[in-house]
């Protein structure tokens, strides 16, 4: 699994990368500085990922304490692509705890009510 996490990092720097250039592109910049795009970047992605770490977990320990199994090892990959599937503008997408939860929910079988 961890082979899969690091083939995730090249995608999760260019993400990186693209949002600081794109907000720096709609900024109107004539210049484009990397290691202010990168951090741009990284400070609008961080929080995202985090919360898809911090909520995604929560969800693996419920559901493994009502099902009496262990903890998935796939979480490690799920919480990095839903930290990186919601849209930078949450506020169109729905919001990104909704993707986390959708996906968690989706992933474990479990319905909708």
């Amino acid at each position: 699994m961890i082979i899969v996490v690091a083939a995730l990092l090249p995608c999760f720097l260019f993400g990186m990368y693209n949002t600081g250039y794109q907000h720096w592109l709609a900024l109107g910049a004539a210049e484009f500085p990397f290691w202010q795009i990168m951090l741009y970047g990284f400070l609008t992605i961080l929080p995202r990922v985090a919360v898809a770490y911090l909520v995604g977990l929560g969800i693996e320990f419920a559901v493994a304490q009502v099902k009496h199994e262990e903890i998935q090892e796939g979480f490690l990959v799920t919480g990095l692509m839903s930290g990186r599937s919601a849209s930078v503008d949450a506020r169109r997408s729905g919001g990104i705890l909704g993707c986390i939860c959708k996906r968690s929910i989706w992933r474990h079988g479990l319905q909708c009510a």
